[in-house]
């Protein structure tokens, strides 16, 4: 579960973070659109808690089966960052619209050097969960 979870959300922070390398422009328009419905900014805080406890939960997984490499302590400490920074979003909401209001008034060359940053740490989740050794817990056996 933990190497799946890994490359799809690898998959998913490249994807996203690679529109705002071609188009910076409309990214910067999102943000000062997210920046008027602060519902929609503490949805995503929600999503990210929920990722970073499956990230956990994961790794829970891995270590009942004695599967645990030092990828998958590494994704543990990933997923409980995103578990506590998204907690501490939630809990204090006008800190989180301060960090937005200011990545919405960056320039469009920063934005796309912090969304290139982006596209390179989903690169590396992408090879981090590919080099999880895979072991699927059924087995086949012939009589």
């Amino acid at each position: 579960m933990l190497k799946v979870l890994a490359i799809v959300m690898g998959i998913l922070v490249a994807a996203t973070r690679l529109i705002g390398v071609i188009f910076p422009g409309a990214v910067k328009r999102l943000l000062k659109g997210m920046l008027e419905e602060k519902g929609v900014l503490l949805l995503l805080m929600v999503y990210g808690a929920v990722l970073g406890a499956l990230f956990v939960w994961g790794f829970r997984l891995e270590y009942a089966r004695q599967n645990t490499g030092w990828q998958a302590y590494i994704l543990l400490v990933f997923g409980v960052l995103m578990v506590l920074m998204s907690l501490l979003s939630l809990a204090t909401p006008k800190v989180l619209l301060g960090i937005m209001t200011k990545f919405a008034e960056l320039e469009v060359t920063k934005l796309r050097l912090l969304c290139v940053v982006g596209v390179v740490v989903g690169v590396l989740l992408i090879l981090l969960g590919w080099s999880i050794p895979h072991e699927t817990g059924i087995i086949l056996r012939t009589p």
